[in-house]
């Protein structure tokens, strides 16, 4: 009887073993599928997540930077600095890199958005909307404000304007591809005055690798 129960549970265990075994070998052969469909997929002429890719890998280093001074108008002001820009990027050089514009000031915004009449004005309107010149400003208020102020010369009252500078910004990034400025069909770059007619100063640093 004893030798017996000793035989089954030896039986038992051999039959386990080759579960075991047959269940890793169906498992492995799953997995094995799985890679060759993923790397078909990957193989495909239409990947799903489709980009353009550009390396470079000759060439030195370059950095370049330009100061631009603006007399601007009343705000809202747009004043298109896309050509410029594209000209100095054309003459640095540069054959891949990116290019950065850089208002210098906190009433004086830096922003990318389309070159069309009716829609610069809706966007003017808009900021108007959400942060109105008539609104109180504490930055306006000089019988509680004490810091920032030049003797002998009166503070305009522009709080609004540094509220809006807030929603646009100070500077903005765009690629450079084969010496051009890699920007969409419809984009350009502003220079966008928030407060009264001034002189402002833009920053454009270029740099990349050059050809």
């Amino acid at each position: 009887m004893v030798g017996g129960e000793k035989f089954c549970w030896q039986a038992a265990k051999e039959a386990q073993r080759s579960f075991i075994r047959c269940f890793a070998e169906i498992r492995l052969k799953e997995m094995n599928i799985l890679v060759t469909k993923q790397q078909q997929e990957s193989a495909s002429p239409f990947p799903l997540n489709a980009h353009r890719h550009h390396q470079t890998v000759s060439g030195q280093f370059c950095v370049t930077s330009h100061t631009w001074t603006f007399q601007t108008g009343g705000a809202p002001h747009f004043i298109d600095l896309t050509e410029e820009v594209s000209g100095l990027v054309t003459r640095s050089g540069i054959l891949c890199g990116q290019v950065h514009v850089f208002s210098k000031h906190t009433t004086a915004a830096i922003v990318v958005n389309e070159q069309e009449p009716m829609l610069l004005s809706d966007i003017g309107d808009l900021l108007a909307r959400l942060v109105p010149a008539t609104a109180y400003y504490r930055h306006d208020d000089l019988s509680i404000r004490t810091v920032n102020l030049h003797a002998g010369v009166e503070d305009q009252a522009n709080g609004h304007a540094h509220c809006q500078h807030l929603f646009l910004g100070s500077s903005c990034h765009l690629p450079i591809l084969n010496r051009c400025l890699d920007a969409g069909q419809w984009q350009r770059i502003f220079l966008v005055e928030l407060d009264s007619p001034r002189i402002r100063e833009v920053v454009v640093q270029i740099s990349g690798v050059k050809a």
